[in-house]
């Protein structure tokens, strides 16, 4: 069989495909060994040297870092484009880098729309179908894919096992909380898992594809007993490399990773260190291979490095630690109070790691901040304690352990270690738009709640005149988890409004507004641009009285009552795509869509925000007052 694709007479390949003759009958300088012929070294190199030679195979990692860092370049340039903008509104000043309008909600429209929870947003997967396409041309387009037996390595399996090689160092980027990567692109970190979960796949196939080939190559040319026992490049590192690369692989699909973070992530790290090992072994430094791999060990070590330092500076060096108590919250969730004594600050929108050091040492587990940082308000008190709330639904493994303790009488507090915060910052969040429309899903509000209470207290710079916050929760038990958080920012915002009515009248008015009250007291807590708030509930199971079941009048949602800004509707679920299509068509400015609960309702917001930014982009929406100017849209997931 001619595995060279047609060799001509004058390539030196010729002799090895013909056993050892040349095209004038003459035979080769070489020997013989289990009948096929062995070239000499002149002969080998010069069949190579024509031939995708072994010694220029290391271009093509080159070649898939190219095409990987001119992605992310892109990526940032558009990001630093908009942040420029952002920054520009939100200090009302012009800014001389405008994208335009119709130009951004094309892009949108080609990267929001998600077809399921199981696919990454298209966006995401036409990067990677775009990566897929150019890594295939590469391998398989070019020739040849073997060489004659005994003439080196096969090309198929040295492109391959370059193209995967390259990737080694963007899995690892992709994955670190705080990298360089998040933000230079302004790609989230749930995109950017995105990324680091699909091309460990794709990495793995490369590898597949350069074992075979591999394979294919040694057993043309003698018994594979021989090669086993003699060639190194064949023996165990290749394949424990292989096999912890496919252990990461499956570790990352998603009801394997939702068994228990608790043993998902130890597991993960460990395979990670062992993949890098054996890497490190079987690869043997040859042809600068190893550089790929210390890129890969820098990304690492700087990042695990980054946040044991951060951890250690707020602990003193792990020497002070902060208390967490835990309660039990209405419907089975369970709420986490720190009392935080470190310099740590946090904004609204962020999440941390939370190491509890009674209960689960050896592990951190990530629950989003559902408080302001008490630091950010003009009335915190100079107290070194702050508190930090967490709202959580306890499935198993650790949230199980704290739903336990939160039901016993009398909870004990709980020393725990604080890793971040991570996320972005509000003005990442809503950028500089005009009005808000957040939608929440049962703990989802956890997200949602801090940003609309910065938004009303002004602890963030914005220009956000309008806010309509839609929550959904299961049960009219849910709604206590922020009734009084809810009540407590409603009714500033209320005064701040009867304040700017009352200026220019005399002291008297102010007196109506509360005890203590002053012009500077909401002057300085209320965002100087927020002119209406509403917020909807719906509690979308039916009193089910049988049950035990409380309705619309249970003490949970008391302090709501007599809150104007608040509609409570039970037994309907919110219509996300007719909300969110509303919301857009009702205003003639900038929009943005914040979204947090069950993947459902994320899909839904997602997709119907995708097809507003195809309207505006054909001229549909936005002109002429027929709708938003501008929709952002911005979405916070539970699931990694």
């Amino acid at each position: 069989m001619d595995m060279h694709g047609g060799l001509s007479a004058s390539d030196a390949c010729y002799v090895g495909e013909h056993n050892g003759t040349y095209p004038n009958g003459t035979l080769g300088a070489g020997t013989f060994a289990f009948g096929h012929y062995v070239p000499t070294m002149v002969e080998k190199s010069t069949c190579q040297m024509a031939n995708d030679p072994w010694m220029g195979s290391a271009k093509y990692g080159l070649w898939t870092t190219y095409f990987l860092v001119a992605v992310f370049a892109l990526a940032a340039v558009v990001n630093g484009l908009k942040r420029l903008e952002v920054l520009s509104r939100n200090a009302a000043l012009p800014s001389p880098f405008v994208v335009p309008t119709r130009l951004q909600a094309f892009i949108r429209a080609l990267d929001q729309p998600r077809l399921s929870r199981f696919v990454p947003p298209l966006g995401t997967s036409l990067v990677v179908l775009a990566f897929t396409v150019f890594s295939f041309a590469v391998c398989f387009g070019i020739r040849p894919y073997y060489r004659p037996p005994n003439f080196g390595s096969s090309p198929l399996g040295l492109r391959s096992e370059w193209i995967a090689t390259a990737l080694i160092v963007w899995i690892f980027a992709t994955a670190m909380k705080r990298n360089a990567l998040a933000w230079l692109t302004g790609l989230t970190f749930h995109r950017l898992m995105s990324l680091h979960k699909t091309l460990p796949w794709l990495c793995l196939f490369f590898s597949a594809v350069h074992t075979g080939a591999m394979i294919v190559r040694a057993h043309a040319q003698q018994p594979w007993a021989v090669t086993w026992r003699t060639n190194s490049a064949y023996g165990w590192s290749a394949w424990a490399a292989l096999a912890s690369l496919f252990w990461l692989c499956a570790l990352s699909l998603g009801p394997v990773r939702r068994l228990s973070h608790e043993f998902f992530y130890p597991m993960h790290v460990v395979a990670a260190v062992v993949f890098l090992g054996t890497c490190y072994h079987h690869f043997a430094r040859l042809l600068g291979s190893w550089a790929y791999l210390h890129a890969s060990v820098v990304v690492l070590g700087v990042a695990f490095l980054h946040r044991l330092g951060a951890v250690a500076f707020f602990s003193h060096l792990f020497t002070r630690h902060d208390v967490a108590t835990v309660e039990t919250l209405g419907d089975g969730a369970v709420a986490v109070n720190v009392e935080v004594k470190s310099d740590m600050r946090w904004t609204a929108g962020q999440h941390v790691f939370v190491r509890f050091l009674t209960l689960q040492p050896w592990s951190t587990h990530p629950f989003t901040i559902a408080s302001l940082d008490p630091a950010s308000l003009p009335s915190s008190s100079d107290s070194p304690t702050r508190k930090m709330r967490l709202v959580l639904r306890p499935h198993s493994g650790l949230t199980a352990r704290l739903a336990s303790l939160a039901s016993t009488a009398n909870p004990r507090a709980l020393p725990v270690l604080l890793d971040g915060p991570y996320g972005a910052s509000p003005s990442t969040i809503l950028q500089g738009t005009d009005e808000v429309l957040f939608l929440a899903g049962g703990t989802g509000m956890s997200f949602v709640f801090p940003l609309l209470d910065a938004l009303v207290r002004g602890t963030e710079l914005h220009v956000v005149r309008s806010v309509r916050l839609v929550w959904a929760v299961p049960s009219a038990e849910c709604v206590g988890w922020f009734a009084d958080e809810l009540k407590e920012t409603l009714g500033a915002f209320t005064r701040a409004r009867q304040l700017e009515m009352a200026k220019g009248e005399s002291a008297d008015s102010l007196d109506k507004l509360g005890a203590g009250a002053t012009a500077s007291t909401y002057a300085n807590r209320v965002g100087p641009t927020l002119r209406e708030v509403s917020v909807e509930i719906y509690v979308t199971r039916a009193v089910d009285a049988s049950a035990g079941d409380k309705g619309l009048g249970s003490a949970e949602q008391a302090p709501l009552s007599s809150v104007e800004q608040v509609s409570l509707q039970r037994g309907d679920r919110p219509d996300v795509a007719r909300i969110v299509d509303e919301t857009i068509k009702g205003t003639n400015d900038r929009l943005a869509v914040v979204s947090c609960g069950p993947p459902s309702l994320l899909t839904t917001a997602r997709n119907t925000v995708a097809r507003a930014q195809l309207a505006i982009a054909t001229g549909a929406l936005g002109r002429d007052g027929k709708g938003a100017e501008e929709v952002s849209l911005w979405e916070e997931s539970f699931e990694l």
